[in-house]
């Protein structure tokens, strides 16, 4: 609905085994170590760039990874996820309700914002 917001920690998270999310790649200071919830900030850069071509979304908050960037985005283009610093959170300032779809196939994924009324 218009003014709601998405909070990607909160709606996403917590990146834990206990919720069923298993180890894979995650960049920790620069590093890329075996992490739960690994492969997280992959879909929210995924969906921030996605919103950078939506003026009637508004990003409230965003972090890029900093200098050992996502290899897979150029650098500054990511939405670092995962702890209190690293969160993406969005607001619909459009006056009518969005709904966000992502799926995956042959390990790619696509992410589209529809107009849901």
């Amino acid at each position: 609905n218009s003014g709601d917001r998405l909070n990607f920690n909160e709606h996403i998270g917590p990146y834990s085994r206990r919720i069923g999310y298993l180890p894979a790649n995650a960049l920790v200071k620069g590093e890329v170590v075996q992490s739960y919830g690994g492969g997280t900030c992959q879909v929210s850069s995924t969906l921030y760039n996605v919103i950078l071509q939506l003026p009637g979304i508004d990003i409230l908050r965003r972090r890029a990874h900093g200098p050992a960037a996502a290899s897979y985005l150029p650098h500054g283009a990511d939405a670092a996820v995962g702890s209190d610093t690293q969160n993406f959170i969005i607001r619909n300032a459009y006056p009518y309700p969005v709904r966000i779809d992502g799926t995956v196939q042959d390990g790619a994924l696509t992410i589209a914002v529809y107009r849901a009324d």
